[in-house]
């Protein structure tokens, strides 16, 4: 306690600090209050002091927590994909949340379903649009209509009648050549020809058409018209060029038509040097207008995506080049780089045209050989756009009509060609090219081992096919391509009428698809299904659940020997923290105890050692310890810690200069040596210290990667917990929440040993005034 004396040397008294220093801030206190309410202007400072303190004071505290929220966002990050399973970490939300799901227990739906590889007979279907020839699906039960499926739509057709008085469809009878390729011919093995009956020499027979006298076209306009023949040079007509497309990788946008990855024709800007992307033609009856995507033709980059009310018929396409693809090493000297295309025109040199691929453009042009193995470079003094370029030959894709007989299949390309007629000019697909010579060459189907052919001038139309009864086989998705189960599960979503009400997913198909999600009411499961036809089903809200997958952690722990690796890390850090402690303590006590001749130079020396990186003396260190038969074992991880290191002896040596001599000399004058003194007085001193390096040693060898993987790679039974979770994630680099769990576990051990000894630690780090 402290007595301050008031007063003169006549009238004096003696009071407590303490009372004094209350009475001073009481006083002060009294004045302030009466200034704040006499002086406005010291009010409003006063006002605006304390203002500005807790405005700094607030601002400094949301910087240090934006540091902190992103120095632990990571961490955030590895224990939420912990808890998620596969289908969670795709939905992309940030907590472990699954879609709650409706489990349907009503009737199957629909009655029919036709899968791939089913066979289905062709009957001819009278409908409104006359005879048809139909693949039947089911036939009635006395109650429902007839199902049909037709082959080309692929629509379901119902039909109600009698089907067993519907005629069989016949198909002309295909002949599969097994043979070798003889394209003189037209063979190609393993196609199939159609079969007709022809009469030679020997006699009426079965031969397979393989090429007629005529070519064989489609109109791409008006492909169900069916096929046309045409006998003129083939020679002669011009290929339509193909317009290029651009390949768009942003995000989908569905209102505008945008989606990821889709491919667009490319037209010429009216203005300036920017391509257009045509992504959708505007359609006035159904209210839609032109949306164009603008961009760079250089870069690719997107610079705008706009809707345009112009005629798309007037801009002028922009065709896809025929390149050449360099397949060789690169060139600097011409600049020729491998894997790259270069577009290829026609070149007039010495008075012919040879094709030729631009490399460079200058004076001169420089070209290459396409067809050359060696590097032939062709030089041109002529301007590149008087040279004609060599287009893509545009592909009609035909998803109309199947024809058997002339060779038109369904989904299969077509080149197209403008073809003169008598009423002008058409853009017609070729199926099968003619012989142009009068006459159809025929293959003998009677004897496989020999190929015999034979050329004939006759009209085919007029030969006799070789009929079957004709069957659908169906090998692409299941028609309709939606099925309900008792037992099936459907995700649920929000209703976006009413927000209390929930819809069930039966089927859901993208804008593209033109198709309408398929719904299910789980309220009303009887009243059957309904198609949303109002935008994108993804875009609807979904039922979630809070639902943490705890069994990763389970399963984690089993298939990584969690117990094992736990105890192998537990004993290294363990055994080696000893060791740590009792040398290091032992050498910052001499440092910093003793009168060693050179002290301060060998301690120097010992510090320098810190800037000293371990892959400098990782391979002697090695060499060593695989000479003396220490590898696939835990010495080379302990042994090195029982010899000190520079950093713990640093802060265990700045700590002891702490602890006041008088100490250990008034144990020196009770006869206490200098283990004693060791021991009794600046050991139990020094706790925070020891505690402190103890925990830095415990992360350093649970951390520790690389050395141990190197002296333990030939005995995984005592490897330690970070080699262990390093060829766990070689093996699981697929499963994320795997790797993450096992990360998580990793880390309880040391954190909690933190928290543990947390005071001893901070109190140790601030002392000696080292911070790790």
């Amino acid at each position: 306690m402290v007595i301050v004396r008031v007063g003169d040397d006549r009238h004096s008294c003696f009071i407590c600090h303490s009372t004094l220093v209350g009475l001073l801030r009481r006083r002060r206190n009294e004045l302030m209050l009466k200034m704040f309410h006499k002086d406005s202007s010291f009010r409003l400072n006063y006002l605006d002091r304390n203002i500005r303190k807790l405005t700094l004071s607030g601002l400094f505290s949301l910087f240090v927590a934006a540091i902190l929220f992103v120095y632990l966002l990571p961490f955030g990050y590895m224990v939420t994909t912990a808890f998620k399973n596969r289908q969670q970490i795709t939905r992309n939300k940030i907590l472990p949340m699954t879609q709650l799901t409706y489990t349907y227990e009503g009737e199957p739906m629909p009655g029919y379903r036709v899968k791939s590889g089913d066979t289905l007979p062709i009957l001819v279907v009278p409908t409104e649009e006359g005879e048809r020839e139909l693949a039947l699906v089911m036939a009635s039960n006395g109650e429902d209509p007839n199902i049909f499926l037709d082959p080309i739509s692929l629509n379901i057709i119902e039909w109600e009648g009698d089907v067993s008085s519907l005629p069989q469809a016949n198909q002309i009878v295909l002949y599969r050549y097994s043979g070798e390729n003889d394209p003189e011919l037209g063979l190609v093995k393993s196609r199939d020809y159609p079969v007709y009956l022809l009469e030679t020499e020997a006699g009426i027979g079965q031969w397979a058409l393989i090429r007629s006298s005529e070519h064989i076209f489609i109109d791409t306009e008006n492909p169900k018209a069916g096929v046309i023949k045409w006998d003129g040079d083939l020679e002669s007509l011009e290929p339509v060029p193909a317009i290029a497309r651009y390949k768009y990788t942003g995000q989908t946008d569905t209102d505008l038509g945008l989606e990821q990855l889709a491919s667009y024709d490319v037209y010429q800007a009216p203005e300036g040097d920017a391509q257009w992307a045509l992504v959708r033609r505007g359609d006035p009856e159904v209210g839609t207008s032109t949306v164009i995507l603008a961009f760079d033709p250089t870069t690719q980059a997107v610079l705008e995506v706009f809707e345009w009310d112009g005629d798309v018929d007037s801009l002028q396409p922009v065709y896809a080049p025929q390149t050449f693809r360099y397949r060789g090493r690169d060139d600097g000297g011409i600049g020729l780089t491998r894997n790259t295309d270069y577009p290829l025109y026609e070149v007039p040199i010495n008075g012919e045209t040879r094709v030729l691929a631009l490399v460079n453009v200058g004076s001169p042009n420089q070209f290459i050989e396409p067809n050359e193995d060696e590097i032939i470079v062709v030089e041109w003094d002529g301007d590149i756009n008087e040279l004609t370029p060599l287009y893509q030959q545009a592909q009609y894709r035909q998803v109309d009509i199947v024809d058997r007989a002339n060779g038109l299949k369904k989904n299969e390309y077509y080149p197209m060609y403008v073809v003169p007629t008598e009423d002008g000019e058409h853009i017609w697909a070729l199926v099968r090219q003619g012989t142009q010579t009068g006459e159809s060459i025929f293959l003998n189907t009677q004897n496989q081992e020999i190929v015999e052919t034979i050329r004939v001038a006759v009209d085919v139309s007029e030969l006799t096919p070789v009929l079957e009864p004709a069957v659908y086989n169906h090998f692409s998705s299941p028609v309709p391509d939606w099925s309900l189960e008792p037992g099936d599960k459907l995700p649920l979503y929000q209703s976006p009428y009413d927000p209390e009400k929930h819809w069930a997913l039966v089927a859901g198909y993208t804008p593209a698809s033109g198709k309408d999600s398929v719904f299910l009411d789980p309220d009303n499961p009887e009243e059957g299904v309904f198609t949303y036809s109002e935008g994108y089903y993804a875009s609807l809200k979904t039922i979630d659940k809070f639902d943490p997958q705890v069994d990763n952690f389970k399963l984690a722990w089993k298939q990584i020997n969690f117990p094992r690796l736990l105890f192998n890390t537990a004993m290294i850090a363990f055994i080696g923290m000893f060791g740590t402690l009792v040398s290091c303590t032992l050498v910052a006590y001499g440092f910093a105890r003793f009168p060693i001749p050179g002290k301060n130079i060998l301690f120097l020396i010992l510090i320098a050692t810190i800037v000293l990186p371990r892959q400098v003396t990782l391979v002697p260190t090695y060499a060593f310890f695989s000479r003396i038969g220490w590898t696939n074992t835990w010495l080379p991880l302990i042994v090195p810690h029982f010899f000190a290191n520079a950093y713990n002896v640093f802060l265990l040596r700045q700590f002891i200069q702490t602890i006041p001599r008088e100490m250990d000399e008034a144990a020196m004058i009770d006869g206490a040596g200098p283990l004693k003194i060791l021991t009794a007085i600046i050991v139990p001193q020094a706790w925070p210290a020891l505690v402190a390096a103890g925990l830095f040693h415990i992360v350093f060898a649970w951390n520790d990667y690389f050395e141990p993987l190197i002296y333990t790679l030939g005995a995984p039974e005592i490897q330690p917990i970070s080699v262990g979770i390093q060829q766990y994630n070689f093996v699981y680099d697929e499963r994320p929440e795997m790797i993450q769990a096992t990360s998580i576990m990793a880390l309880v051990l040391p954190v909690m040993l933190f928290f543990l000894a947390q005071r001893y630690f901070m109190r140790g780090v601030v002392i000696t005034g080292v911070d790790k």
